[in-house]
């Protein structure tokens, strides 16, 4: 968690150009200080702001069904 906040700007704000903006914007913390923003005025997500988020938890949701499948074949 710690390592997500990081590179989403939870920490500091995030250089508006660069690779630690580029990789920052790929990670969902990023999103969720950006929702978060939202809250107080600034501007709503675009598109890529929830694919991002989309393509996580899609990803989240077949790693935790592969663990699951992989734990439940245990004799």
């Amino acid at each position: 968690m710690a390592f997500f906040a990081f590179l989403g700007g939870q920490w500091f704000p995030l250089p508006a150009h660069g690779v630690l903006h580029v990789i920052g914007t790929c990670v969902p913390s990023y999103w969720l200080t950006q929702a978060a923003h939202t809250g107080i005025g600034a501007p709503a997500w675009g598109v890529d702001g929830w694919l991002v988020v989309a393509v996580w938890s899609v990803g989240a949701a077949l790693l935790a069904g592969w663990a699951y499948r992989r734990d439940t074949k245990r004799p």
